[in-house]
């Protein structure tokens, strides 16, 4: 049986050709959203107390900002994303840092830098 002489196989699977390719979404317009804090751990150990105000903002136009009120601190730069690697360039001070992306799906994010990691849940 030739799939291409038979319409509704070729119907079927033209639409989940479709669907597939829906589903997609690159992984800078993945990561491209605000945050929200649910843990920073180094070796399973809690290094922040997290509040629900804490959250971490990744902008389309490649600018970040970040508040963790616990420790009353607020920062804000501009960020990259390339091979799994997210690049931090702060203004204040002038500062860079690299953290690797263990998991980045549509609702969670985690990353490491050294040995401290930062779990987020995107906010709905």
């Amino acid at each position: 049986m030739n799939w291409i002489k038979e319409p509704k196989i070729a119907f079927f699977f033209l639409i989940g050709i479709i669907w597939i390719g829906c589903q997609y979404l690159p992984e800078k317009k993945l990561i491209t959203s605000k945050w929200l804090f649910k843990s920073i751990t180094k070796n399973n150990i809690s290094q922040i107390r997290i509040t629900d105000a804490d959250f971490f903002e990744l902008n389309a136009d490649s600018s970040f900002k970040y508040e963790m009120a616990f420790v009353n601190k607020k920062k804000s730069g501009k960020w990259h994303f390339q091979n799994h690697i997210l690049t931090l360039q702060y203004q204040n001070p002038d500062t860079i840092r690299n953290f690797e992306i263990k998991v980045l799906s549509k609702n969670e994010l985690l990353f490491v830098e050294d040995s401290v990691e930062y779990l987020l849940e995107k906010e709905h």
